[in-house]
């Protein structure tokens, strides 16, 4: 097996980092509806009332060619569930015109599988760079269990009409995504065997609990995780792992965390929130406000105390994104745990 050399460019990107201070967001997630059609047990967005205010495809183009996104390289396209907009080819064209070079990942239940795969398909003959994340919880009624009756059917005309269009299609990429919570600590082994059987990647995230989710009050038994987090991959999840199991416990978390720095929360309509942690806390509007006068106004600056403050959480596309944009978290971990970066140097991705 040859060695990936992928990690060179990995530590290119932390000196890099070390040395060049940035000064725009090169990451942003866009929570570009807050409906869903789903009735995920560990989720309660789907019980709030549906917006109307959300931002039209010219308005997503307006605002995501402002220069100051011009050295975005990804958007993550989430909600509520992305599918539920008619207009979402538009809306993702707008993203792709305005941001030619960024990769865009899609988030998905998969409800909705011939008209995703529609959306897809134009996009990807426009050349723009796509992920399509996948929400897998288990396996058929264990699925289903979690996400709603027929969810898994669907889900699984999604998953194959995608990997035809993967072979066809160079620039399109598959992740599979799997809450980690009570109701699936049991179905995790072959829910990732179900991922290395179809050639896809895959994430195991952490159930969170916050005010995006609307699920502060739902009360969640932990007590199966540690065994499941203990058993995770070092080699994917190693600095995660590591967080997670700090957390269960009962250890500090914090991080320096680089929201409203390196990267940006847009909600649907236009708002800026420093994260999802912070949900309501808003710092300025894009329909209204150019993104420079929200990115150098003092909302930003007094949310920037907050969040330097802010004692961590375990959203993954949060801190790696912190992390990869700070040259330390990685230097640490693999200075304590230099078997994991020669695993790395000699196992592909």
């Amino acid at each position: 097996m040859e060695p990936s050399y992928e990690w060179v460019t990995g530590v290119l990107k932390i000196i890099r980092n070390a040395f060049i201070k940035r000064r725009k967001p090169t990451k942003i997630w866009f929570g570009i509806t807050r409906n869903c059609n789903s009735r995920c047990v560990h989720c309660n967005i789907w019980q709030e009332k549906h917006r109307s205010d959300e931002l039209n495809s010219a308005e997503i183009f307006r605002i995501f060619s402002d220069p100051l996104f011009s050295d975005v390289d990804m958007v993550i396209v989430s909600g509520g569930e992305p599918t539920t907009r008619n207009d979402l080819a538009d809306c993702l064209i707008s993203i792709h015109n305005a941001l030619p070079k960024a990769l865009i990942q899609l988030s998905t239940n998969g409800l909705r599988p011939e008209y995703t795969l529609s959306v897809v398909k134009e996009l990807l003959d426009t050349g723009a760079k796509i992920n399509i994340g996948v929400s897998i919880d288990g396996l058929g009624e264990d699925h289903d269990a979690v996400r709603g009756h027929g969810s898994w059917k669907r889900l699984t005309e999604l998953i194959d009409g995608l990997i035809e269009l993967r072979d066809i299609y160079p620039n399109l990429s598959v992740t599979g995504g799997t809450v980690l919570s009570p109701h699936t600590t049991k179905n995790i082994n072959k829910i990732t065997m179900f991922y290395h059987l179809m050639g896809i990647d895959y994430l195991i995230q952490w159930m969170n609990q916050s005010l995006f989710y609307n699920n502060l009050e739902l009360d969640v038994d932990r007590s199966e995780e540690r065994k499941i987090v203990e058993s995770l991959d070092e080699l994917r999840f190693g600095m995660l792992k590591e967080k997670w199991l700090d957390w269960l416990d009962g250890k500090p978390i914090k991080f320096k965390c680089y929201a409203l720095r390196d990267f940006l929360v847009i909600q649907s309509n236009g708002d800026v929130v420093p994260c999802l942690t912070y949900w309501t806390w808003c710092i300025g509007n894009l329909r209204y406000d150019p993104p420079l006068k929200v990115w150098e106004s003092w909302l930003r600056e007094k949310a920037l105390i907050t969040v330097k403050n802010c004692p961590g959480c375990l959203n993954s596309w949060g801190t790696y994104w912190s992390w990869e944009s700070d040259e330390w978290p990685y230097i640490r971990y693999y200075l304590r745990h230099p078997v994991q970066l020669l695993r790395k140097w000699l196992m592909p991705w």
